[in-house]
């Protein structure tokens, strides 16, 4: 996978042995990615010009197994494509922040009730020619550490 800056937004290039792949072959193959180099990596994030220390985990992946409700199912094959290739953390890395905002929803999941503040952040990108909206949410625990919660691809 090749990586190219146009302006502020990067491109994507998914390599040709990735593109070959059947989508069953794929998914394995990020899933693997995932579990064997990805756990526990700690990017860098700018948050009111402060930084924030996000930290990948089981959690993040679970946003992997399946589409969200808002993303379809061509975002969500790109995303598993550039996992696939080994590009996932290069993605991810350098989006500008947006907002937070503390859980509002009543009976939500254990996760979800731990979390006491979600950040938002934002990234363009190409992929393959395609231009795409990531969508990082960062979900802060109430011990005050980050994790990366969902990736989305619009």
């Amino acid at each position: 996978m090749d990586i190219k800056k146009i302006g502020y937004i990067e491109e994507y290039t998914i390599s040709d042995s990735v593109k070959k792949l059947s989508k069953k072959e794929k998914r394995l193959l990020a899933n693997k990615i995932f579990k064997e180099k990805y756990q526990g990596k700690v990017l860098t994030y700018q948050a009111l010009k402060k930084a924030m220390f996000v930290m990948i985990n089981s959690d993040t992946r679970l946003s992997f197994k399946k589409p969200k409700r808002n993303e379809r199912r061509r975002s969500y094959n790109k995303k598993i494509e550039i996992t696939a290739d080994n590009k996932l953390l290069k993605l991810i890395q350098s989006p500008l922040y947006v907002n937070s905002k503390a859980e509002t929803k009543q009976g939500q999941s254990t996760r979800h009730k731990e979390g006491q503040i979600y950040h938002y952040f934002v990234k363009k990108v190409y992929i393959d020619g395609e231009l795409f909206n990531l969508l990082i949410d960062v979900r802060q625990r109430a011990d005050g550490t980050n994790i990366v919660h969902d990736v989305i691809l619009k």
